[in-house]
């Protein structure tokens, strides 16, 4: 049974992602990862197919948080799991294709949120479909992105939030870098020519980073946040030049560093060993 991991701060009284997915997914094990100072804000979430596990130490950021669910699964007997964001708050499934729009062409989608078979089949469907094909990473589709793509499932493109992790692909030690660590690993696995994938047949909706209300929303906010973000997306851009830019936008007067990737280069770099974990840079 591939079990669920969910990273959460600050969102003990209202993790979303547990309270869409506790009562259609009771066969399988549902591991919430937290901070020390927050173990007992989240204990009382316990139940039959519920854990929760604090780190020995607290962490300094999100992708350390991440960093040590995946030492905590590297040193588990798991093959794969899931790694999902505390704050997602509903499921969706493909009914209709729709060609009679004068703009563009879409999918008609419909909320699962209150079917409880729907969301087995559709977790069923991608586990199948990773191990079917030995992806490397199964990410599920976001709702807005969702509805304009054709396929059913996309090979070589970023997975964030919602995402079925392969093991065997991961580094042991491997260490994501601040920000977007996340859309880091999606081209660390496509470069070094392991294959990963999305399900467009479903898809997830959560608030996204303008609406956060969790235990990051002060550190998104900060001058600290800018400052990694900007060494971040200058990272990217010198490792990954070739398909990758970057991209400066600015939101209520704040600067904002954003990374535009092209898949498709990125996957015909094949078996290109990319740096070590961007190690001189973060």
């Amino acid at each position: 049974m591939i079990p669920i991991a969910i990273v959460s701060k600050g969102r003990a009284h209202n993790l979303t992602t547990l309270n869409l997915l506790k009562d259609a997914l009771q066969h399988k094990k549902i591991i919430i990862f937290v901070e020390p100072d927050e173990y007992d804000d989240y204990i009382k979430l316990l139940d039959d197919n519920v854990r929760v596990v604090t780190f020995e130490k607290q962490s300094s950021g999100v992708e350390d948080a991440v960093n040590k669910t995946f030492d905590w699964f590297h040193n588990s007997d798991y093959e794969y799991f899931w790694l999902l964001d505390d704050d997602i708050q509903d499921m969706y499934r493909r009914t209709e294709f729709d060609t009679t729009s004068s703009e563009r062409d879409y999918w008609h989608l419909e909320t699962i949120r209150d079917k409880p078979e729907a969301i087995q089949r559709a977790f069923e469907e991608m586990e199948d479909h990773l191990q079917a094909n030995d992806y490397s990473q199964l990410g599920l589709s976001y709702r807005q992105t969702n509805v304009h793509c054709v396929e059913d499932w996309r090979e070589n493109e970023k997975c964030l939030v919602f995402v079925l992790m392969n093991l065997k692909y991961t580094d042991k030690h491997a260490e994501w870098c601040h920000v977007w660590g996340d859309i880091e690993l999606s081209l660390r696995m496509i470069t070094q020519g392991h294959t990963n994938a999305v399900c467009y047949k479903y898809a997830f909706g959560y608030p996204g980073m303008a609406k956060q209300k969790g235990g990051l929303t002060d550190y998104y906010n900060s001058e600290r946040a800018i400052k990694e973000t900007k060494e971040t997306v200058d990272g990217f851009v010198k490792h990954y030049g070739r398909f990758c830019r970057s991209v400066l936008k600015k939101s209520h007067g704040k600067k904002l560093y954003e990374i535009r990737v092209n898949w498709k280069e990125a996957s015909k770099m094949g078996k290109h060993k990319v740096d070590e974990r961007f190690k001189d840079i973060f």
